[in-house]
């Protein structure tokens, strides 16, 4: 017996010599079984890193500092949208950390809201942060340059050389979204997409807004982490913008930047409470992704809060008292010719501003506060603001409450 050698089994075997074969059998199944209990017992690695993400540009601290930038980090991605479950920074030869750290958070949902919010934001210096897959994805990337493929304007405007002159109008199905020909002759309008690259760069697309662009060149999709944009007969993905929880965005009438606003981003669950990724409005250039600059949203800021001038030059951003106008590509704020700073246009109760079609002028409507006193005075008043210059070109009182600003077409 192989598998008992310390038993003797001769004086049974002599008298049943089938009950060696028999025995042996045995013993082999309860040594496969054993093995197999085993192997079941053991620990499984986890190597799913999805819950993690890459911070870099991190100042690079001596192990006394150890402590206080890992709450900073904490503190700072809290504030964002959750603290993380645990912050790895490994020392180099000169016993300093390396400038990156390896953030660990709830879930994958939430790491990638991270990664999104957390890239420009400030610890020193400012942040790149990826996915740990996306980070691993461009380590892997091929150092020979390949040859971008461009999409000329000429190419993004083919459908304007539609020998009737045709425009195009956007259908959404349970399926997807499919762009037809608007034709007065035809029974049934011709299919000029049939949304295709659409579906497959974005999923859940029949559920997604999309809104066109200002001259009709590209069509912009808005899921759940971001703003896919698609131009061209075939309507490929042209770029893409991360934003995640983005729930509105417009381009400038040259459809050179784009500002993305996520107005109520859903709230991620954490330990004890839940903690809700701050609104963000972020303004961008279309051509390069380059972030322009982003603010925080504040309370009651929604798609009506920021406009373009007709011109692409400024876009004007409303708060309570206030409305800051900023400078395309700088997106520095107006300065205030009196003062020589800049500064916002303060005016008590704003309620609704838009610009002039044809000019850079910007009509501001505010609210009166004591209408509700006397019926004498004015509910609200009408300001014409001439921009960068702002001169007062026109005021009128209102008497009658809830204006709304319809500016004419030629102005």
């Amino acid at each position: 017996m192989e598998n008992f050698k310390d038993i003797d089994f001769s004086d049974v075997l002599t008298h049943e010599p089938e009950l060696e074969r028999h025995l042996d059998a045995a013993c082999k199944d309860q040594v496969v079984f054993e093995a197999n209990s085993e192997d079941k017992d053991k620990p499984k690695l986890d190597i799913d890193y999805e819950r993690f993400i890459v911070a870099n540009n991190l100042p690079k601290v001596e192990e006394a500092k150890f402590d206080k930038l890992v709450g900073v980090i904490k503190k700072v991605f809290t504030e964002l949208i959750a603290a993380p479950l645990s912050v790895e920074m490994p020392y180099g030869k000169d016993k300093k950390t390396q400038g990156f750290a390896f953030l660990e958070f709830r879930s994958p949902d939430e790491a990638k809201i991270a990664a999104s919010a957390g890239h420009g934001a400030k610890i020193g210096g400012v942040l790149t942060c990826v996915s740990f897959a996306d980070h691993d994805r461009i380590l892997q990337i091929s150092d020979k340059y390949d040859e971008p493929e461009l999409y000329p304007k000429t190419a993004l405007k083919e459908w304007l050389m539609d020998g009737r002159s045709r425009d195009q109008f956007l259908c959404r199905f349970e399926d997807g979204i499919r762009t037809y020909w608007h034709d007065s002759i035809e029974k049934q309008p011709p299919a000029a997409n049939d949304g295709s690259q659409m579906l497959a760069e974005t999923p859940d697309l029949a559920r997604c807004p999309a809104i066109w662009s200002t001259q009709g060149t590209y069509l912009m999709v808005l899921h759940k982490l971001g703003v896919n944009v698609f131009g061209g007969n075939e309507l490929k993905k042209v770029t893409s913008f991360d934003h995640a929880g983005v729930t509105f965005a417009s381009m400038d009438p040259t459809e050179t930047y784009i500002v993305t606003l996520n107005e109520a981003p859903e709230a991620v669950e954490g330990e004890g409470e839940q903690k809700r990724q701050q609104s963000r409005i972020v303004v961008w250039d279309l051509t390069t992704g380059e972030i322009l600059r982003k603010f925080e949203a504040e309370e009651g800021e929604n798609s009506y809060s920021c406009k373009w001038s007709p011109d692409g030059k400024y876009l004007a951003r409303q708060r309570k008292d206030l409305v800051s106008v900023f400078e395309l590509p700088s997106m520095d704020m107006l300065t205030d010719p009196q003062t020589k700073e800049k500064s916002s246009i303060k005016m008590k109760g704003i309620d609704s501003m838009e610009w002039s079609p044809v000019e850079n002028v910007l009509a501001i409507v505010s609210n009166n506060e004591n209408a509700l006193k006397s019926s004498t005075v004015a509910a609200s008043r009408l300001t014409l603001l001439a921009l960068p210059t702002r001169k007062t070109l026109s005021t009128k009182n209102l008497f009658s409450s809830g204006n709304q600003i319809y500016w004419q077409m030629n102005g």
